[in-house]
């Protein structure tokens, strides 16, 4: 098959499955294509452009968010924040690639999309510091959750019984949340429908 962009993002993205951003590097890539690497440095001008193209395509999922007629604008914005987390999760590091992917185009339609649908309820200026607050606080969720297990070499030097005995309040939280099922979602959802309830009409 001829190389084209397409199927090196395609490639990118297995990748990037497979091992990572760590492991996401143009020589790896174009190894993985059987290609030399001006050849990939053609279609590809670098790792910053890669990741433009990646952050796009770990975001294409937003290009079809619900229409915002027919339901409360804070429901809306609930329901596409899910779907900006859940297309976060989709690939592994996706948190980080759209962190990293400063020229992504997909991320500006996405923040002016949500614009759009705020600002007939509050300035403008409002709204985008919402949109801002929206997008950092699921990135940074989202960071968190893809960041993988917690290795027990590094772990706190307290043990578990000390560490309840130093802070009951925010053990009997943890534990009281997630003892009927509740998930990381779950606790993801009710966080921002505290932060829109805050919000006046």
């Amino acid at each position: 098959m001829a190389l084209n962009q397409d199927l090196i993002v395609r490639e990118a993205f297995a990748l990037l499955d497979e091992d990572g951003l760590d492991g996401l590097t143009l020589r790896r890539l174009a190894s993985r294509l059987d290609v030399q690497a001006p050849t990939l440095y053609w279609h590809i001008r670098n790792k910053a452009e890669l990741l433009a193209h990646l952050g796009d395509g770990i975001l294409s999922p937003l290009n079809t968010l619900p229409d915002s007629m027919c339901v409360d604008w804070r429901e809306w914005l609930l329901d596409a924040a899910v779907r900006f987390r859940a297309a976060l999760l989709a690939h592994r590091d996706g948190a980080r690639v759209v962190s990293a992917a400063q020229l992504s185009p997909a991320m500006a339609d996405f923040s002016e999309h949500v614009m759009s649908v705020l600002v007939p309820h509050m300035p403008l200026h409002q709204a985008r510091l919402l949109v801002l607050l929206i997008e950092r606080f699921t990135l940074g969720v989202a960071l968190e959750e893809q960041s993988g297990a917690v290795d027990s070499s590094a772990a706190s030097p307290l043990e578990a019984s000390e560490i309840a005995a130093r802070y009951p309040l925010l053990t009997k939280a943890i534990a009281d949340y997630f003892a009927d099922g509740a998930t990381l979602e779950d606790l993801y959802r009710e966080s921002l429908q505290l932060i829109l309830a805050s919000l006046a009409d």
